[in-house]
């Protein structure tokens, strides 16, 4: 009889035992959701797959009046290697997933390791006070080894807009404004809050993810 309860004892420590570590590793699996409010921010800088948002050119009559199912909430430091490399991969999924996807990007320059990161940042939000921020974005990415390592990119800065066609006098007067530099810290801020520590950060519909999963995870959230 001793025998027959120390048995049932054991089997019914077992299952508990396994049903717990079934739990921690569910637990553990599970993404885990932020705040969507501080995820996204203000939305300043929105492009809607297939041609919406502030992307400059002519949005498609569908992404138009599109309304994305998923948000991908990019984390980005111009000077960082990874997130020029990650770029393809973004732009791949908008061109996918069309207007059912919009990509946000929020600044969150490295400056202890990237010292013009943060003059870059500003330089993209005096472009975006003239209607310019996706084309400035992609020429900073594009032309990041020329002034990445410059003593003062200022000059840079200024060559790039005045190639999109912008105002280098107004451009120089919203680069050295001051209030650009605040828009680029409440990024900052926000990131520090969501455990943002590295770039390129990703996030899905709240959610963050790496970014070698950021094409299935949209994926993911399209089929829910």
């Amino acid at each position: 009889m001793q025998n027959v309860k120390l048995l049932v004892g054991i089997v019914v420590g077992t299952v508990v035992l396994v049903l717990g570590v079934a739990l921690v590793f569910s637990g553990e699996s599970k993404p885990q959701s932020y705040d969507g409010a501080m995820v996204m921010g203000g939305r300043a800088h929105v492009k809607i797959g297939g041609g919406g948002g502030d992307g400059g050119g002519e949005a498609s009559e569908s992404a138009q009046t599109a309304t994305p199912r998923v948000s991908l909430v990019e984390f980005s430091d111009f000077q960082c290697p990874a997130c020029r490399a990650s770029q393809p991969m973004v732009e791949q999924v908008l061109a996918d997933f069309g207007s059912e996807v919009e990509l946000v990007f929020r600044h969150y320059p490295l400056t202890g390791i990237h010292k013009n990161a943060m003059a870059a940042a500003v330089a993209a939000e005096a472009a975006d006070q003239m209607g310019a921020f996706w084309e400035y974005h992609d020429t900073l990415f594009e032309k990041q080894d020329e002034w990445a390592e410059l003593d003062d990119p200022e000059e840079k800065f200024v060559e790039y807009a005045k190639d999109l066609g912008l105002d280098e006098v107004r451009f120089g007067e919203w680069l050295d404004s001051g209030e650009m530099a605040g828009l680029v810290q409440k990024d900052v801020t926000d990131g520090n809050s969501l455990g943002v520590n590295a770039t390129p950060t990703f996030f899905v519909n709240g959610v963050k993810v790496g970014d070698g999963d950021v094409y299935r995870a949209v994926a993911r959230a399209l089929n829910e």
